[in-house]
């Protein structure tokens, strides 16, 4: 994934902080608690990612820690620090819709992500996915109603910082 112009290997990290750090340090993405907001940071400043990463992306970025029916063109920012959630597919896709997950608290082995297929298959399967692994990130886009959405991209977390 490129983001910026730089290929975007490995897991995505995203900090939970207390508040915008002051210091500029490239390629850093953090969750600012206190304004419930995800940023950027491209090296001359921190970029709020809701907008920014929509210009990217193509999609609109979402902090969700209750269950949610997801939107096509949307990512969702899972917080699974104090339970699991079940976030469920748009019903009515068509080829291409995608949308994201990622288990930003990264602690979704202890409180799940469910993936709720909503009528529709989950890579060829007619069951409901489960997300349980902390710090993990799918891309997923629906090609058909055999197949259903299937993941063309997953990271695995957490990382750490030497």
């Amino acid at each position: 994934m490129k983001f910026h112009g730089i290929e975007m290997k490995g897991p995505l990290v995203v900090e939970p902080v207390a508040s915008l750090p002051s210091t500029n340090t490239p390629y850093r993405f953090i969750y600012n608690k206190s304004d419930d907001t995800l940023y950027y940071n491209d090296g001359s400043g921190w970029i709020q990612i809701t907008d920014e990463m929509n210009e990217y992306t193509g999609m609109v970025w979402n902090i969700v820690s209750s269950n949610t029916t997801m939107v096509v063109n949307n990512g969702y920012m899972a917080d699974t620090s104090s339970s699991s959630l079940t976030l469920s597919f748009p019903s009515n896709p068509s080829t291409g819709d995608k949308v994201a997950v990622k288990d930003f608290k990264e602690n979704s082995s202890n409180n799940n992500i469910v993936l709720n297929r909503n009528g529709n298959n989950i890579e060829g399967n007619s069951s409901n996915f489960t997300v349980s692994i902390d710090g993990n990130g799918i891309l997923f886009i629906y090609t058909d109603s055999s197949t259903g959405w299937v993941r063309v991209y997953e990271a695995y977390g957490p990382a750490t910082f030497a």
